[in-house]
């Protein structure tokens, strides 16, 4: 009944909330103790982490679908609640992976261009409109009060990524909900010698004068 379709949803997302949680915890916990421990040489430490995160996403994902996301998250913040002596090292090593991924997601999003798409007038102007007049804007108002330059602002209008998690998830769903559209069964081209569909008589009732206006 309706009260499934309520129910059922919220239960699906208490469990990954629940699953992820805990795997989190358990791996954050041990790989804060192996590093207070010295477990893992100095050298080894940012590679151990980074190989921790994909395994917790891994075994999350596995156990449960779209809970490996979570996982990781709380196994950072147990981490970085346990302060091991190698959390300045880590700090930084996350920032060079957070602007390498970022960067990474710039180049995979512009490959999935078509430029064909880009001669149409409508998405050219939305274009122009866009970086030359909303994008400004934004900076503007975000920098209002702030000791910024006007040149400073006008860098961060060209430049400054707004948006980027937006527009890669909605590549994301673009992408597969293509393929479930492709894939449906009640979608089928029909050849050249199948007879159209009969006409609805409906559709071929004209209507009164009167209901044109």
């Amino acid at each position: 009944g309706e009260g499934d379709q309520v129910v059922e949803p919220l239960l699906r997302f208490g469990q990954r909330c629940v699953l992820g949680c805990a795997v989190g915890v358990v791996t954050g916990y041990i790989t804060a103790h192996a590093l207070r421990k010295s477990w893992v040489p100095k050298d080894h430490v940012n590679i151990f982490v980074l190989a921790v995160a994909l395994f917790t996403f891994g075994m999350s994902h596995a156990l449960l679908s779209e809970s490996g996301i979570l996982a990781v998250v709380v196994a950072g913040f147990i981490i970085a609640w346990q302060h091991p002596p190698q959390l300045k090292y880590l700090k930084s090593f996350k920032l060079q992976i957070t602007e390498l991924c970022i960067g990474s997601l710039f180049v995979l999003l512009a490959a999935k261009l078509e430029l064909a798409r880009f001669m149409d007038i409508r998405i050219f102007f939305t274009l122009l409109v866009v970086v030359f007049l909303l994008r400004p804007i934004n900076i503007w108002l975000a920098t209002w009060g702030q000791e910024f330059e006007n040149n400073e602002k006008v860098f961060l209008s060209w430049i400054a990524p707004r948006g980027i998690v937006a527009a890669s998830m909605a590549s994301l769903f673009a992408l597969r909900l293509g393929e479930e559209f492709r894939a449906a069964p009640f979608i089928s081209k029909r050849s050249p010698t199948q007879s159209s569909p009969p006409r609805s008589p409906f559709k071929a009732c004209r209507r009164p004068r009167w209901q044109s206006f």
